[in-house]
């Protein structure tokens, strides 16, 4: 082959690679066409809209952040053949294209939190706000005996609303009436606000979740309290000794003034108006500390019955603490504390027990005045409200079935009546046959 026929092949094969040479446009058109005839694979996801991971019986979704860090969730159970329960497939894509759509929040290890973090957080900030002592009492006690043992370290970033859901079942099957479930997912929705707040959390999982609505036919339970017979009874269990004693005349003034424990423990001498016949409602003591009372309906003034007056002069006569800031009930031979709360309640409900009255709380001693007085032609709803502290008139409503009526029972009887004297005239006439 001679040089000039090398260089002749040299040259037609850099045409092939030369975008100018007629050769290579001929070569890519050729191939463009080719490529534009290919059908595209029909699993190929669109770029950017994650993937559905089966683990087990489980969906979960995968997809990549915008600063690249790649985000897996759980989107659901995978549902089984010939059944209702747990997601299809497009159901499972729907979820996840809904999780994309809300922000993700990636949370340093550091700052990764659990219900009980959140909790007191919680609770310091609403305590910061005004919270009542005795409310965050309550509140802590719902968080020990329901939200920690449920969620235990699950962390709070990582709680959906199926969590929300699986802990509302979980309530119901403890046999919770609908109420209190409903108290317990609204607190638990108020903290995981507090944990959105503090940038904990993207989003609240419990906001969006719908908290159980009371049926028609469920009541908020029978209202509890005891006759005057079983608070007779009741005190005469009491044990006779220096602190049965103060007790005794404890349990007396929650049933004969309605006042909460709270109110009661927090009493001091100077608020014992002996000459005015009146009890004065300016502090509670919850949790070993004193505080206002509940709200500004709660500060109040509470009859002061004869009865009651005399136990409490006998009281304030034997007590060892007998100064105006000394509080009413102490025991004898402490150091001149109120009563433990706790110590308090468990002693009733020993007094319950040994005089054979059915088991009721010590906040009931509150219903039993409030139904009393009820049925008393003489207390008016309005006053009965002004005696318990209720900011709401529908809270002193409960006790209005119990409040007796002056003429309703005649006008029905009247009503019914009328129909008995048509018969009565009607049965006294003779009739003739028609010719």
């Amino acid at each position: 082959m001679t040089s000039a026929q090398i260089g002749s092949k040299i040259g037609s094969k850099r045409s092939q690679f030369d975008p100018r040479s007629p050769c290579y446009q001929s070569c890519y058109q050729s191939r463009r066409a080719v490529t534009d005839l290919r059908v595209p694979k029909p699993n190929r996801r669109r770029h950017g809209s994650g993937s559905l991971v089966v683990r087990g019986d489980t969906y979960y979704g995968k997809w990549r952040a915008a600063d690249g860090r790649q985000v897996m969730r759980r989107l659901g159970q995978v549902r089984p053949r010939g059944t209702r329960d747990g997601l299809t497939k497009a159901q499972a894509e729907a979820e996840l294209r809904r999780i994309m759509e809300q922000p993700v929040l990636m949370v340093p290890l550091q700052e990764r939190r659990t219900i009980a973090d959140v909790a007191e957080a919680h609770l310091a900030a609403k305590e910061n706000a005004g919270l009542k002592r005795s409310t965050a009492v309550g509140y802590r006690s719902v968080i020990q005996a329901h939200l920690i043992p449920f969620f235990g370290d699950r962390r709070v970033d990582r709680l959906r609303e199926e969590h929300v859901a699986a802990f509302d079942r979980h309530l119901r099957d403890q046999g919770l009436r609908t109420q209190t479930r409903r108290n317990i997912l609204g607190l638990l929705d108020a903290m995981l606000d507090t944990a959105k707040k503090k940038g904990w959390i993207a989003m609240n999982p419990a906001a969006s979740y719908d908290k159980p609505r009371k049926g028609r036919s469920e009541t908020d339970g029978e209202l509890r309290f005891l006759t005057i017979e079983e608070v007779e009874a009741v005190l005469r269990a009491m044990p006779d000794e220096p602190l049965g004693r103060v007790e005794r005349v404890l349990v007396l003034a929650a049933a004969m003034t309605g006042m909460r424990r709270g109110e009661l423990l927090g009493l001091r001498w100077k608020d014992v108006d002996w000459p005015a016949r009146k009890i004065r409602v300016v502090r509670t003591y919850v949790g070993g500390k004193e505080d206002t009372p509940k709200s500004e309906s709660s500060r109040r003034a509470v009859p002061l019955a004869s009865r009651l007056a005399a136990e409490l002069q006998r009281l304030y006569e034997f007590s060892p603490y007998q100064g105006d800031e000394d509080p009413v009930f102490t025991h004898p031979s402490g150091t001149g504390l109120p009563l433990d709360a706790s110590a308090v309640s468990k002693a009733f409900k020993r007094a319950l027990k040994k005089a054979g009255v059915r088991q009721v709380r010590f906040h009931d001693l509150r219903h039993t005045f409030g139904t009393m007085m009820a049925a008393s032609p003489n207390v008016s709803m309005r006053t009965l409200q002004g005696w318990l502290g209720h900011a709401d008139p529908g809270t002193t409503a409960i006790y209005a079935h119990f409040a007796p009526s002056d003429h309703e029972a005649e006008w029905i009887e009247e009503v019914f009546a009328a129909p008995a004297r048509v018969v009565e005239a009607a049965e006294g006439l003779s009739f003739t046959s028609r010719p």
